[in-house]
């Protein structure tokens, strides 16, 4: 794991490099993006299925994203919708297992980390596949243990350890590419109370992946 280091970025952005006790690694700057290959590397991956929404999927900074993962790339997953519906998971997991991917890497916000997420726990009779956020809104999916979504027009949840990404990617460039509809932003004091990963009453809760399955 790499040591925790901070410096500061161009344009007045600090860059850093954290290891969270309650998430995985996070990098952050103004060309975190850049790191990307790096990390991949360091999470001993050879196959990557990018996710993401359909309107981020035509942005540039996606297709900066994809140039960096490279040869790496087995897939790309661009449907994506709000409340990130369970047929668009289950797709999303089938798809990676066909083309063998032992990597998600999830590029936008909150629907489409909780769809990586997901996909990683309908994943859990088999090896656990490795999970990179890069989020365009600042919520708290991309360092918490659960995620929401809906099956059959109801939201449902769960909350995971194993859900948790292994990395997070903070590039301003990330949330600047959506929509301007579209644009939450968040408060940066929001990321010591998302990083405890407490879990909302309602969130089914799965120590887990053997103890249940809110959607079957």
């Amino acid at each position: 794991m790499a040591e925790d280091t901070w410096s500061p970025g161009n344009d007045g952005v600090a860059a850093f490099d954290w290891a969270s006790p309650a998430s995985g690694r996070v990098v952050a700057g103004p060309d975190a993006l850049a790191r990307l290959p790096g990390l991949l590397s360091d999470l001993g991956v050879s196959r990557v299925v990018l996710v993401t929404s359909p309107s981020m999927s035509r942005s540039a900074i996606f297709g900066l994203a994809r140039e960096q993962v490279g040869d790496r790339l087995a897939g790309v997953h661009p449907t994506v919708t709000p409340h990130t519906p369970m047929e668009d998971v289950r797709s999303l997991r089938d798809s990676a297992v066909t083309r063998g991917a032992d990597c998600y890497v999830a590029i936008g916000g909150s629907s489409v980390i909780d769809a990586m997420k997901a996909a990683v726990w309908l994943d859990r009779d088999g090896a656990k596949p490795r999970a990179v956020a890069v989020p365009a809104t600042f919520g708290g999916a991309e360092v918490t243990p659960r995620a929401g979504v809906t099956d059959s027009g109801e939201k449902t949840g769960l909350t995971s350890e194993r859900i948790v990404p292994d990395a997070v990617v903070l590039d301003p460039r990330v949330p600047a590419a959506l929509p301007p509809g579209s644009r939450t932003p968040r408060s940066p004091t929001r990321w010591p109370t998302a990083s405890k990963g407490w879990p909302p009453p309602t969130v089914h809760r799965c120590p887990t992946p053997s103890t249940c399955d809110p959607w079957h």
